[in-house]
């Protein structure tokens, strides 16, 4: 879609030079930068005077907004709940429980995924050293 008024050309028909000006050409050759007789555009008169910039007035006290109110603190979580954990492991277990995970999801045996397998096994050792309920 070409919207323009104006001919597009190839970029093999603008990179031929015989057409170009003297001043183009010398903008195009290397090692050639004599001025312009003309600057390209008008020089931008140094101001008389150094410009005061007004300096930025201090945040005002901000009163507290009574449209919000602040709710109570969350409820523990419900029981099923889970909650994003990090640590580290021993290199062999990674491996052990990606294949313990394949293996009993083939089987449709639960718990297949590893969070469940390692949830379960965190449980077992928490309730047999009574930590948990």
């Amino acid at each position: 879609m070409n919207c323009s008024d104006k001919s597009r050309r190839t970029l093999g028909e603008a990179l031929r030079t015989a057409n170009l000006s003297p001043e183009a050409m010398a903008f195009l050759s290397p090692g050639s930068a004599e001025p312009m007789a003309q600057p390209l555009s008008p020089t931008i008169p140094p101001p008389s005077a150094p410009v005061a910039w007004p300096m930025p007035s201090p945040a005002p006290e901000c009163a507290p907004n009574p449209r919000v109110v602040e709710s109570p603190p969350a409820p523990s979580p419900a029981t099923g709940a889970l909650v994003s954990m990090t640590f580290r492991v021993p290199v062999e277990i990674p491996s052990a429980l990606v294949r313990a995970s394949a293996e009993r999801k083939v089987r449709k045996q639960r718990p297949f995924t590893q969070q469940e397998i390692v949830a379960e096994a965190v449980q077992q050792w928490l309730k047999a050293n009574g930590f948990m309920a």
